[in-house]
Parts: structure tokens; C-alpha cells; sequence
């Protein structure tokens, strides 16, 4: 029989706000949770692109991975597809010479330049 060893101050705030989910839920949070980092949050704008698309085009996949994770898809397009369409428009601008500088949300879902 394994021993008992108490767990980390991370592993308690996990475990707080992921009560009840089970590993592989957790994991499709994560990836779920990564796409929308990098449409919305990432400097790296190929990923970034990659990320809008994927969501943008509300296919198989992105549906399947909301599934997996517990989250209605159509919810969490809705929620995004602004912010999504803020960021390609900046991401064009960028592009074009149009602006000098890039913008992205930061923690706070506030625009701030890159």
C-alpha cells in the first residue's frame, strides 16, 4: 500500500478550482485554454493566426475540444469572436504598415501594445 504524502500549495489550489474534473477534462481545459491564450495573448502571430482560424472557423475539432472540456463551443465563440476579430484587424494593420506596434489583451483582458 502507498504511503499518504500531503500534497503542494499548488496542488491545493488546483484541486480548488478544478474540484470534481477528472485528468483528462483537465488536459482538454488546458488545450482549450492555450488556443484562446495564443489568439488573444501570444507575440508569436503565426501561432496567434493559427489560433484565430481555429476558432474562427468553429469546426469538427474546436467543437470536440470544448466538448472534451466541458464547455459549450457555441458559448465560448461567442464570448471570443470579437476580441478575435480586434486582433486580426490589428494583426492586418500591422502588416500593411499601417501602425507600428501590436496589441494584445494582457491578464486583465485589457488592450496593451507589444
Amino acid at each position: 500500500m502507498a504511503k499518504y504524502r500531503p500534497g503542494t500549495a499548488n496542488d491545493n489550489v488546483i484541486n480548488l478550482f478544478e474540484k470534481g474534473k477528472d485528468p483528462e477534462q483537465k488536459l482538454w481545459i488546458s488545450v482549450l485554454g492555450k488556443a484562446l491564450e495564443d489568439a488573444l495573448r501570444g507575440s508569436d502571430l503565426r501561432e496567434a493566426e493559427f489560433s484565430m482560424n481555429w476558432i474562427a472557423s468553429q469546426g469538427s475539432d474546436f467543437r470536440l475540444v470544448c466538448h472534451l472540456a466541458g464547455r459549450n463551443w457555441k458559448y465560448v465563440y461567442e464570448t471570443v469572436k470579437n476580441r478575435i476579430e480586434e486582433r486580426r484587424k490589428n494583426i492586418d494593420d500591422f502588416r500593411k504598415g499601417k501602425i507600428n506596434y501590436l496589441v494584445r489583451e494582457n491578464r486583465n483582458n485589457d488592450l496593451s501594445t507589444m
